[in-house]
């Protein structure tokens, strides 16, 4: 895997968790140095750490592995380790994390979706076709590999596994809505994620006192972090809106239980997990189509388009809840969670993933 990012190794590392309780022998390799705390505090994941990565080639080719698997795309490591793969005769499964969806595609500008394109006729497709199988996390990738008749029959969706915090966490109360009108964004702080329409949406919603924007995640790119501070002193929110350093297991689940609403607007998830960590809290949940999460608006949550005017809408609609449809919210959202990510529900497609 490559070791940073803040999804990508966490749903590594509570996978090899699993693998672990499934009897399996587990050793990872991360392609690249940890580039922020995030990637840092999951390299060492609950597993023995394989070899070094420019030996583990070698390793594959002597056999020492029953199989491989492979998390993301975008890396041309994977093509040697391929290789060597193919050499020995070891299968390999490869999960996408969302990295071939056509709307993080769309999303960049025109030179870097050349490259991509290019990429993925020439490696990324030489690598699925070899794959014995295919992993995705969100039905929006599902829905996009079934498009092609040699990726299909090969093609899973299986959940992510959550942080057991989170999945053990206690009740919160559905009594009432919370005192603090918070409202929650977490993830890392990039233009992909929305912030910026997220922020005009909030502008344009006028809400009173008490209401205020709580953004937490790693820092983006010196170029956006100056952006996002511009543009909060230019909307007027600078005693609104917080940014904050990223944080997590247990202080998360405190960042949620305090929070009214989390609100992720992002352009392309797959899938959106802080969504469902808030969920698991309790918490009603915006979110966008584009994160994979379609059923969040029929179980108390919402969906909205990326833009301003749309998550102004659905910051008003939000604002004017009633107690008792904060707190029918609040039930709903937490009961569809809890039944689609429950590790009782998730582990045995695991185990059948892995062995046939």
């Amino acid at each position: 895997m490559h070791s940073a990012g803040g999804g990508l190794p966490a749903a590594v590392k509570a996978l090899m968790r699993l693998q672990r309780e499934m009897g399996y022998e587990v050793s990872h390799c991360a392609t690249s140095e940890p580039t922020h705390p995030a990637g840092a505090a999951h390299d060492d994941a609950d597993g023995a750490p394989g070899p070094a990565r420019d030996m583990l080639g070698a390793a594959i080719r002597a056999g020492d592995y029953d199989f491989v698997h492979f998390h993301g795309v975008w890396n041309t490591a994977f093509i040697r380790l391929c290789l060597a793969c193919r050499h020995s005769a070891t299968g390999y499964m490869v999960t996408t994390h969302g990295q071939l969806l056509s709307t993080i595609l769309a999303s960049d500008g025109l030179a870097k979706r050349m490259k991509k394109v290019l990429y993925r006729l020439v490696v990324g497709n030489w690598l699925l076709r070899g794959a014995t199988k295919i992993h995705v996390s969100s039905e929006n990738e599902l829905a996009e590999f079934r498009r092609y008749a040699w990726l299909r029959d090969k093609t899973f969706y299986i959940p992510h596994i959550l942080d057991l915090c989170f999945l053990k966490a206690e009740d919160v109360s559905h009594e009432s809505s919370p005192d603090n009108r918070d409202i929650l964004f977490v993830g890392r702080l990039d233009p992909r994620k929305g912030i910026l329409k997220l922020l005009e949406g909030f502008a344009g919603a006028r809400l009173p006192a008490p209401w205020r924007l709580r953004i937490v995640g790693p820092r983006g790119s010196d170029s956006f972090m100056q952006e996002l501070d511009d543009t909060i002193a230019a909307l007027g929110l600078a005693g609104r809106v917080t940014v904050e350093q990223p944080v997590y297991g247990d202080a998360r689940q405190e960042l949620y239980r305090h929070c009214y609403l989390f609100c992720l607007p992002s352009y392309s998830e797959a899938p959106g997990l802080v969504n469902v960590e808030a969920a698991l809290l309790g918490r009603p949940v915006l979110t966008t189509p584009y994160t994979g999460l379609f059923a969040i608006a029929q179980n108390g949550g919402m969906l909205c388009e990326p833009s301003a005017d749309a998550i102004q809408k659905a910051l008003l609609a939000a604002m004017a809840w009633t107690k008792d449809e904060y707190a029918a919210r609040s039930v709903k959202i937490q009961k569809w969670a809890r039944s689609e990510y429950a590790l009782e529900q998730i582990s045995p497609q695991w185990r059948e993933f892995y062995s046939a």
